[in-house]
This record gives structure tokens, sequence and C-alpha cells, in this order.
């Protein structure tokens, strides 16, 4: 299931326009673009099974909540 077709049904009660639809959609897809940008530039760079002692990587849902904490998201 595409990603507009999820918001469309998550909305479906309401009736939104295919516009209304295609904002949700923009504004999902900048999202998730500013959060693989931020993620880029703020992850932990890991050589191919280079591990680093005692510590452990963030999962990628606790990298998704930083960054929206610090989006103000």
């Amino acid at each position: 299931m595409t990603l507009k077709e999820r918001i469309e049904n998550m909305f479906k009660p309401f009736r939104p326009s295919t516009k209304s639809l295609n904002e949700l959609e923009q504004i999902a897809d900048e999202f998730a673009i500013g959060f693989a940008q931020w993620y880029f530039v703020n992850s932990p760079k890991y050589d191919a099974g280079h591990t680093f002692e005692g510590i452990e990587p963030p999962t990628n849902q606790r990298l998704l909540e930083i960054y929206k904490k610090e989006k103000g998201l």
C-alpha cells in the first residue's frame, strides 16, 4: 500500500479532497527527506564489521525521536 493510499484510508470518514491528500503526502515526504538528511549527517558511521567497545549504536527509532525533538515536531 502506498503512503497516499494509507493517508486516504485513514481520512476516509472525513472525505478529504484530492488536493488535501496530496498536501498530506507532501508533508510526509518533506519529513522523510528531512529525517534522511539529518540521519546522514548525525548518525554514527560504522565500517563493515566494526563495532565500538561498550557503545551500542542508537536504533533508528531512537534517532527518529532525537530528530523530532530537535526539530520541535
